[in-house]
């Protein structure tokens, strides 16, 4: 009985979703802040500045930005382009070692695909 009453109430709220149509811009910058703390070592010390939706009124608009947050020593680390669209993230990488992590192209394929999506640099 409990299995399909909890089966049920995630359909029911699966068709809400569906329902509701693209989010609003401040529901798809609030979500991008959200996922981009989950990423960063300090959640709490992350600031954001210029951040913009892209292909507003999509169902998976993309968000734009800058973000900084303190680093393990607890200094802030400056700050650094992002995007979030859908579950792919995207923080500008400091060194070529962690570029070549995050991004097999390096700072090249980084920038290419944030020109893509951002359109702006």
């Amino acid at each position: 009985m409990r299995l399909a009453l909890i089966l049920t109430a995630g359909l029911l709220v699966a068709a809400c979703d569906q329902n509701a149509g693209p989010p609003t811009e401040e529901q798809a910058i609030a979500r991008a802040k959200a996922v981009l703390k989950s990423h960063l070592h300090n959640p709490s010390s992350v600031r954001f500045i210029r951040v913009r939706v892209e292909d507003a009124g999509s169902p998976r608009p993309t968000v734009c930005g800058d973000v900084e947050g303190r680093n393990a020593s607890g200094r802030y680390t400056g700050f650094q382009r992002f995007y979030v669209k859908g579950g792919d993230v995207g923080i500008e990488p400091r060194s070529n070692a962690a570029e070549k992590k995050a991004y097999p192209g390096g700072a090249r394929a980084w920038r290419s695909t944030w020109m893509r999506l951002c359109r702006q640099s």
